[in-house]
């Protein structure tokens, strides 16, 4: 599955690519929103803190209609549901796993 990763740190984005690529994914990353629509369509998102200059609904709208369809998933905690859009949250790495691996019918991971 291609997945993008969204964070404004560095160190996270790297740590986090690490442990999605070792479960199998391929991973980009983008540090802004501006970043993240300017890539290729992923077949799911990862929010793992909102960057600072972006509001999360605001940021979770623009994913939408840049890519539209697409699970979109949040690192954090249950007040991330509220934010109209978001599909899951994700408090351990494992959980994102396990969020992955039923995400979508279309989706099959290896």
């Amino acid at each position: 599955m291609r997945i993008l990763v969204i964070d404004d740190d560095d160190d996270v984005l790297e740590a986090l690519g690490a442990f999605l690529r070792h479960d199998g994914h391929t991973v980009e990353v983008a540090s802004s929103a501006e970043d993240a629509i300017a890539r290729s369509r992923p077949d799911a998102i990862v929010l793992v803190a909102i960057p600072a200059s972006t509001r999360k609904l605001d940021l979770v709208r623009q994913i939408e209609a840049a890519f539209g369809g697409l699970p979109i998933f949040i690192v954090g905690d249950e007040r991330h549901l509220a934010i109209d859009g978001i599909d899951g949250i994700v408090v351990a790495p494992r959980e994102l796993h396990d969020l992955l691996r039923g995400s979508s019918p279309e989706h099959v991971l290896n």
